[in-house]
């Protein structure tokens, strides 16, 4: 049980400032990884709008690992600044998915 729901417009500023981190490396993102982040914004929605649950651990942990999969297709490597930036708008992303309290929310607008 969640006692703490996002306002409507807060989760809509999150997306949108999440959207223009998104733009700004628009060039430099392969077009699978920015679907990824799109899904997870669209999970997130629908979350919120209780069409789907909070995911379990299970599926975050596939999802953790299809991002660490299509980086490592993309850059054959995480280490460098290309992967290691693309890997950290990965995770910023899927935090989006589980924002639950209001801690997860200082953590997503700090990232």
């Amino acid at each position: 049980m969640i006692s703490f729901q996002i306002r409507r417009n807060g989760l809509f500023w999150i997306i949108l400032a999440q959207l223009i981190i998104l733009l700004t490396h628009f060039s430099r993102l392969p077009f699978s990884l920015i679907f990824f982040c799109l899904f997870c914004v669209g999970v997130r929605t629908a979350i919120y709008y209780d069409k789907i649950d909070y995911p379990k651990t299970l599926i975050k942990f596939l999802c953790i690992t299809l991002g660490l999969i299509l980086t490592i297709q993309e850059y054959h490597s995480i280490i460098g600044v290309e992967p290691g930036g693309t890997l950290l708008i990965i995770s910023n992303f899927l935090k989006l998915i589980e924002m639950k309290q209001k801690r997860d929310i200082y953590i997503t607008i700090i990232l």
